[in-house]
């Protein structure tokens, strides 16, 4: 699933998503402005990783990273790449669609 915003609001809904069972990928534009970031997982796009209710988030160097990062289920990607234009490159775009396939 993805969250757009790692805010407050936004990580919440990811870690009722996780919660719940699914893989969930959270995104955001480049250095959001969240003035509460101890309480959501704001800090893995500005310090690489961010732990909020028990829960660990690492931000992905690149979207090459996120099916990995999905898969392997340690911790919630984070990240703040350009992901509509990736889905303008058919090959990244079936690439991602297995990649989220297999880790529904």
């Amino acid at each position: 699933m993805l969250v757009r915003g790692v805010g407050d609001m936004g990580s919440t809904v990811a870690l009722m998503l996780l919660r719940a069972g699914y893989h969930v990928l959270l995104h955001d534009r480049a250095k959001p402005a969240y003035a509460r970031r101890t309480v959501a997982f704001t800090d893995a796009l500005f310090e690489g990783t961010a732990t909020v209710d028990g829960v660990t988030a690492n931000r992905a160097r690149g979207l090459n990273d996120v099916p990995h990062m999905l898969e392997c289920g340690r911790a919630v990607p984070v990240c703040d790449h350009a992901i509509d234009e990736a889905r303008c490159d058919g090959s990244a775009r079936r690439r991602h669609r297995r990649a989220y396939a297999k880790a529904q």
